[in-house]
């Protein structure tokens, strides 16, 4: 690859702060209002003019469970003061299944800016991480480019919520990528909204057929929150249609709160295209919105309602499964989800699946927990190793590729970032590093946020 030397400059100091969180999706929420309502001036940046991630950049407008192990609640803090407030303005629909909660990716933005004002954090959207300026193993500075050029923000601890570990890497933490037999990452899934759809005609042939996906609230309204259609994937295959998507099934047909004839769909995949590299991430767009196109035809064909749905919104952008994992100093393994593990520096609790979608098939690996089960996630995942002042929150964490495919979800990515947060205004005042706190002292205090940790 062909080189040119950048010209060394100086770069004005935007702010200087106690704690800077880059990524304002699930993780960098909840570490911000965390790290901000302990009393650190926070500041957050965020790539986008708008916040939550996956969820309203990819669209992901639905709450998996995770959160609830079909028996109790198991993620507390500030996941369900947000779950509660869009619930309360008509944004989400909460139901007694305790998870699979599709929400108005709207609302959520507005809420997100209407929280981080209440609690003083210091917002720069439409902002980018660059590169990190680390001196034996502490980081002085980010740099960061916008319309204004390129700044530098100071701060005493950083929390790298991207998702892709972006700020980590830039650092000099050690990552890694993908599945360990050849750095394959599950693939990509572009959502879009349908509207026109005659969701009354679905719900009908569900109930008809006795298949699930047609459920109703405690205050008797019904909503669709379908998967499957194998069957008419399969006959559509065969007639010729389907040629773009490689999947058997879709994965969710769903009601957006509380608009009619409007639905969510997931059911794309979108294989083999790097989400860390712009050319195959630009593919990946591409490709992904050939296959809702595809994923239309099939739906005006074969699944009843569809016929004169009109294609409403893409996702700003193609949803992002798998990238970076931030190696730290415990690393999260697909056994100790499967054999239930809990910690003494449990900062977090999960029971959703492990889910992984093929790397290079239409297959979905899937093992499901107990009933009644959850496991722990340490506070030692969230600590990069041979960096002193970063935290790492959400699907970057210390964490195999199996583990990965299971904690990734909204809600504990929140709950992640939360821990991260109140972690880092912990050290802020004891003017220690993360790794120096007292884990019970970070325990206690987010009890009393709320967060459930037994």
């Amino acid at each position: 690859m062909k080189r040119i030397k950048e010209i060394e400059r100086q770069i004005p100091v935007r702010i200087e702060a106690d704690v800077v969180v880059c990524g304002g999706g699930p993780a960098g929420i909840g570490a911000a209002l965390s790290s901000a309502r302990n009393g650190a001036r926070t500041v957050l940046i965020e790539s986008h003019g708008f916040l939550g991630g996956m969820g309203t950049a990819g669209m992901v407008t639905s709450f998996a469970y995770g959160y609830h192990d079909k028996e109790r609640f198991i993620t507390g803090g500030i996941f369900q003061e947000i779950r509660q407030k869009l619930h309360e303005r008509g944004g989400l629909i909460m139901t007694d299944r305790k998870g699979w909660e599709p929400f108005n990716a709207e609302q959520y933005k507005i809420l997100a800016f209407e929280l981080l004002e209440e609690a003083n954090v210091e917002l720069l959207c439409h902002t980018s991480i660059v590169d990190a300026i680390t001196m034996n193993g502490t980081i002085q500075a980010i740099v960061i480019e916008s319309k204004a050029g390129r700044e530098a923000i100071v701060a005493k601890h950083f929390i790298d919520a991207t998702g892709d570990g972006d700020l980590a890497e830039r650092a000099g933490a050690e990552c890694k990528i993908g599945r360990e037999k050849d750095g394959g990452t599950q693939p990509s899934s572009l959502m879009y909204v349908l509207g026109n759809v005659e969701t009354e005609k679905l719900g009908k042939m569900l109930d008809d057929q006795n298949r699930r996906g047609h459920w109703k609230t405690d205050q008797g309204h019904f909503y669709l929150n379908a998967t499957g259609f194998a069957d008419e994937i399969a006959q559509a295959k065969q007639d010729g249609y389907l040629t773009k998507v490689n999947r058997d099934h879709v994965a969710a047909i769903f009601t957006v709160p509380w608009m009619e004839k409007v639905v969510g769909v997931n059911f794309g995949r979108v294989q083999g295209k790097s989400a860390l590299d712009p050319k195959e991430l630009t593919e990946a767009e591409v490709i992904g919105r050939e296959q809702v196109l595809d994923g239309i035809a099939f739906l005006k064909e074969y699944v009843p309602g569809f016929t004169h749905a009109e294609l409403l919104q893409t996702a700003p952008q193609i949803g992002i499964r798998e990238t970076r994992r931030v190696i730290g100093d415990y690393v999260i393994t697909q056994e100790d989800i499967v054999e239930l593990k809990q910690f003494d520096d449990c900062i977090a609790q999960s029971c959703y699946m492990i889910d992984i979608h093929s790397p290079d098939s239409n297959t979905t690996e899937i093992y499901k927990l107990p009933k009644g089960t959850h496991y722990d996630i340490p506070y030692r995942s969230l600590l990069p190793k041979g960096l002193h002042n970063l935290l790492v929150a959400g699907r970057c964490i210390s964490a195999t590729h199996e583990a990965l495919g299971s904690f990734r979800v909204q809600a504990i990515c929140l709950a992640l970032g939360e821990a991260a947060g109140a972690a880092a205004a912990i050290a802020n005042k004891q003017e220690c590093n993360p790794r120096d706190i007292d884990v019970r002292e970070l325990q206690g205090i987010l009890e009393g946020q709320g967060a459930i940790l037994v």
